[in-house]
This record gives structure tokens, sequence and C-alpha cells, in this order.
């Protein structure tokens, strides 16, 4: 006896992600928005997929939940990847 497959993308999830799909559709920049603690953890790894050509704004959020030096140094870090935090 086999077990069903286990569904492990809950269905809001996938209407969310249509829904997303479709208002990116209707725009000419995104702004994607990150938490400053955790700039890595908080990216979706399809956004540069579902945002394309798009101008794309990257907006690190909670910066005053960081110590200066570790502000910089995240800076530094996405300026060597080819991005420009705000």
């Amino acid at each position: 006896m086999s077990s069903p497959p286990i569904q492990w993308y809950p269905g809001h999830i996938a209407k969310a992600e249509r829904s997303l799909l479709d208002q990116l559709k209707k725009v000419d920049v995104v702004l994607e928005v990150r938490d400053a603690r955790i700039p890595l953890a908080t990216q979706h790894p399809q956004i540069g997929q579902w945002v394309g050509n798009k101008e794309r704004v990257l907006v690190l959020n909670r910066v005053d939940m960081i110590p200066p030096e570790v502000q910089q140094a995240w800076k530094e870090w996405f300026q060597a990847q080819g991005e420009q935090p705000h």
C-alpha cells in the first residue's frame, strides 16, 4: 500500500503567487523590501524571475535594529553583488 504524495505547497500560497504575477504585469517598478537583520533569508528565490527586466529598488527595512558596522557590511556586500540597497 502506498501513501498519497504529500502536498507541501499550500493552496493559499499558490493563489497569492498567481495574484502577485498578475499585479507585476501592471507595474513599471518593483520595490523589494527585505529585513535588514536577515536580508538573504527574506528574499524569495524566484524574485529575479518574476521581476524580469523591470526596474527594481531594493529596500532594507528595520535598519535601525542592526549596528552601524553591520549596516555598512551589508551595504558593501550588496554593492559587490551589483545592488544598491536603500
